[in-house]
C-alpha cells in the first residue's frame, strides 16, 4: 500500500511505500525535509473531531534553567523552566549562517548570554572574551544577535514553574524530579509573529 502526502512547504505531492512510514526524506521539488506519515492522510483531510489534519515539519531549540536544585533553596533554583524558539529547518540553517557571521565580525568564538552580561570582567580579566569592550560595542553586538533571533524563528515560547515540592520520586534524576515537582504550577507562554516568513494571521501560508 502506498502513502500519499503533500510537501508542507511547496505542496508537491509525494507517493512512497508504506514501509517508509515514520522516516524522513527531502521534497524532490524544494528539498524541504519531510516526515512520512503513518497513513495516507492528505493535508487538509478532516479528522474525527472535524478539524483538519496538517503535517508540519519544524525544529525546536530550547534550554532549561533552575533545575540544579530540586528544593529550590540554591540561588536561581526557585523557578524552573524551559524556553526556546521554533522555526522551519531551512530558516534555522539561514539563522546559523548569519549568526556565525556576527560572531566572526566581533571575533567571538561562541556566545553565552550569562557570560556576556558580566560587565565587570570586561575590565578585570584580560582573557575574558569581551575584555576591553565598550558599552556601545556590546550593545551593537547584542542588537545584531537579537535582530537575527527575531527574524527567522516563528515562535518564541517559555514554560516556568516554582520548585520545592516535598514529594520527590525515587529513580528520577535531579532534573526530572525538579520538573515533576513543578507540574501543575507551570505557566506556559508562547508568541507568534504573524505575517513573517509565510505566516499570515497565525495561519501557515507556505503550502
Amino acid at each position: 500500500m502506498d502513502i500519499t502526502f503533500a510537501c508542507t512547504k511547496c505542496g508537491q505531492q509525494l507517493v512512497v511505500d508504506e514501509s517508509g512510514a515514520g522516516l524522513f526524506l527531502p521534497c524532490p521539488k524544494c528539498r524541504q525535509m519531510l516526515g512520512i506519515p503513518a497513513a495516507s492522510t492528505p493535508v487538509g483531510t478532516p479528522c474525527r473531531n472535524g478539524r483538519e489534519f496538517h503535517l508540519v515539519n519544524v525544529e525546536i531549540y530550547a534550554d532549561e534553567t533552575g533545575t540544579h536544585d530540586v528544593t529550590g533553596k540554591l540561588g536561581g533554583s526557585a523557578v524552573a523552566g524551559i524556553a526556546g524558539y521554533m522555526a522551519w529547518p531551512d530558516d534555522w540553517a539561514k539563522l546559523s549562517s548569519e549568526w556565525q557571521k556576527v560572531l566572526n565580525e566581533f571575533k567571538i568564538k561562541e556566545f553565552h548570554y550569562s557570560q556576556f552580561v558580566r560587565r565587570k570582567e570586561r575590565t578585570t580579566k584580560p582573557d575574558w572574551p569581551y575584555y576591553g569592550w565598550t558599552d556601545a560595542q556590546a550593545n551593537e553586538f547584542e542588537h545584531k544577535l537579537a535582530a537575527l533571533a527575531g527574524q527567522y524563528p516563528q515562535f518564541g515560547f517559555a514554560a516556568l514553574g516554582t520548585t520545592g515540592a516535598s514529594n520527590s520520586v525515587r529513580g528520577r534524576s535531579r532534573r526530572q524530579t525538579a520538573a515533576a515537582n513543578s507540574l501543575g504550577r507551570f505557566v506556559f507562554l508562547a508568541t507568534l509573529r504573524p505575517e513573517v516568513n509565510g505566516f499570515e494571521g497565525g495561519k501557515d501560508s507556505r503550502g
